[in-house]
């Protein structure tokens, strides 16, 4: 049964947005001010390369929002990594499979809330998903351990077979 899709915080793309298009937007400043952009040709490629540059860098969120998606059932997580670019990733992992699970946040994140999951099974030595980006990932993290505690406890033990 389908819980809910997560995508990545678009409070933690917009900060990103911000710090990418800063020292941008401060370099063109300060261009401004020395007046090197008072030449007709060399201020108008400036201008140019300014925008493009500004419009790049907001793509970039756009598509970061796009790409990644990740859905949580009731005994599984679906992770689609791709959804717009050439090559698409999709990973699941039952909740029984599941060895540790990690929360990565910077400083940023936590004061705005937001952060990466790290999931990794049995099966591989190193994270079999990372969910980047996820709003409240602390609650996620806690669901996705009550789902799993669910399934083993309505999991007949066979150990003793």
């Amino acid at each position: 049964m389908k819980i809910k899709t997560v995508r990545p915080s678009l409070k933690a793309l917009l900060l990103f947005f911000i710090f990418s298009s800063c020292p941008l937007t401060i370099f063109y400043i300060i261009l401004n001010l020395l007046g090197s952009l008072s030449n007709p040709k060399i201020g108008s490629l400036v201008n140019s390369l300014y925008y493009l540059l500004i419009i790049l860098c907001f793509l970039q969120v756009r598509i970061r929002y796009f790409n990644d998606r990740y859905v949580i059932y009731s005994d599984k997580i679906i992770s689609i990594q791709g959804l717009i670019s050439f090559h698409l990733t999709r990973n699941t992992i039952d909740y029984l499979d599941i060895r540790e699970i990690k929360t990565n946040q910077t400083i940023l994140g936590r004061m705005v809330g937001y952060g990466d999951l790290l999931i990794s099974t049995a099966s591989t030595s190193g994270i079999e998903i990372t969910l980047r980006y996820i709003d409240n990932v602390n609650d996620l993290n806690q669901e996705i351990i009550k789902y799993k505690n669910k399934l083993q406890v309505s999991m007949p033990n066979t150990s003793n077979m």
